[in-house]
């Protein structure tokens, strides 16, 4: 006699994955051990748990993507949180705040310093 089957929400588990979730937490949510959910994914969808995951993540990041584009284009039903949205970019989709100052910038025209003392010029 075999263990009982566990019915398993893979909609939920999809969605947790593509909430940024770990597979330990999901595997709590549920009620099971993260090695029960990692066998149930390779039974069911013939993929590692990291493969299934990294797919799910992907759905994630692309919904992170274009909640930023409305909340830049000011559209939505809601209100959502613009500085959530920039924290979440940088942790998850690699988005950082990056300045770029060039240091080898050759100016147009020479400098030229005149030292004036006592009336005199005195060209340096």
């Amino acid at each position: 006699m075999g263990r009982k089957k566990i019915d398993i929400d893979w909609k939920l588990v999809d969605e947790k994955l593509a909430g940024f979730w770990e597979g330990t937490e999901i595997a709590a949510l549920l009620g099971i051990s993260y090695a029960t959910l990692e066998r149930a994914i390779k039974d069911k969808f013939k993929v590692a748990f990291v493969d299934y995951k990294a797919q799910k993540r992907a759905t994630g990041k692309g919904g992170l993507r274009a909640l930023q584009m409305e909340i830049a284009k000011g559209k939505g039903k809601m209100l959502p949180n613009p500085s959530m949205a920039m924290f979440l970019g940088k942790n998850y989709l690699d988005q950082s705040d990056k300045q770029i100052i060039d240091h080898n910038i050759t100016p147009t025209k020479p400098i030229e310093i005149k030292i004036v003392r006592n009336g005199k010029n005195n060209n340096t």
